[in-house]
């Protein structure tokens, strides 16, 4: 919903399908705030300490939604339920390339 990868603001609404898989990341200079609209979804979060924790998120839609902050430099994956997801995901940008990291 943005219009460039420089504005300040990014708003993306994003669907996943069906057990689909994000991969092991982190952002250097962003937090990024996940808002459910249907469907559901798990989220891997790793601490300082290599630890993982799981979030589930579920909903019907409506005032049922679920939401989430990853903080800045935080681990984390993320993959969609058998239904797929869709969600709004809200960041600050702007978005550059360099500034997301994946485990190798």
């Amino acid at each position: 919903m943005h219009k460039s990868l420089e504005e300040q603001l990014h708003v993306m609404l994003i669907y996943m399908e069906a057990n689909n898989h994000y991969p092991k990341h982190k952002h250097t200079n962003t937090e990024e705030f996940y808002i459910v609209l249907d469907g559901d979804m798990q989220v891997d979060v790793w601490n300082k300490f290599d630890v993982c924790s799981t979030i589930s998120m579920s909903t019907n839609g409506g005032l049922n939604s679920m939401s989430i902050v990853i903080e800045k430099n935080t681990w984390h994956s993320m993959t969609s339920g058998p239904s797929g997801v869709k969600f709004f995901e809200v960041r600050s940008g702007p978005f550059l390339k360099e500034n997301t990291l994946f485990e190798n």
